[in-house]
């Protein structure tokens, strides 16, 4: 992806976090670059927003592929996704003010995350055959668990509760404390 896009879209995940109703201007302050800049990339707010969206999508597939890539046990590769997730920052304003995504109707087999959340089936499966998760805790719940902890971060820290150090901190040890068989 070209720097200057990338750039652009990582501050309009940022920006939209902090505030849905961003300016373009804003986007592209945030972003180091000119309006006409974002205009020369996208031709109008609505396929910024768009581009945004799907950059957020991408970027989560990205930060699970790392993990397996870098890291060979499942346990460690879900803790750099929650580190890495928590660093990207507020998907979940992004998301509910400008996908097409609605939460009553999220389902983890066909949302715009499946391909996501089957890769994170298949580490969480592993922790389970390897009973590295405490027995009867079901996949299910465990995602669940993981985007709670997600959404629970990017509040403490927008509302100025917590640092990002101390989110996480505290984000894995909550979720190696409630899944995990043993936790340091």
């Amino acid at each position: 992806m070209c720097n200057t896009r990338q750039k652009i879209l990582e501050a309009g995940v940022k920006e939209l976090a902090a505030n849905p109703n961003a300016s373009m201007e804003a986007i592209a302050t945030s972003a180091g670059v000119s309006r006409m800049t974002i205009n020369r990339y996208f031709s109008n707010r609505k396929k910024l927003l768009e581009n945004i969206v799907l950059y957020v999508f991408e970027k989560y597939q990205m930060i699970l592929d790392e993990a397996v890539e870098l890291h060979e046990k499942p346990v460690e590769q879900l803790k750099y996704y929650v580190h890495s997730s928590i660093a990207f920052g507020d998907i979940a304003t992004v998301l509910k003010h400008h996908a097409d995504f609605d939460e009553s109707e999220h389902d983890p087999n066909t949302c715009q995350f499946s391909d996501t959340n089957k890769k994170l089936k298949k580490i969480i499966t592993r922790m389970q055959r390897s009973k590295q998760i405490r027995r009867g805790v079901p996949v299910f719940w465990v995602l669940q668990l993981l985007d709670s902890i997600l959404f629970t971060s990017w509040e403490s820290i927008k509302q100025g509760r917590s640092t990002e150090k101390e989110v996480l901190l505290l984000a894995w040890d909550s979720f190696s404390h409630a899944v995990l068989k043993e936790v340091d």
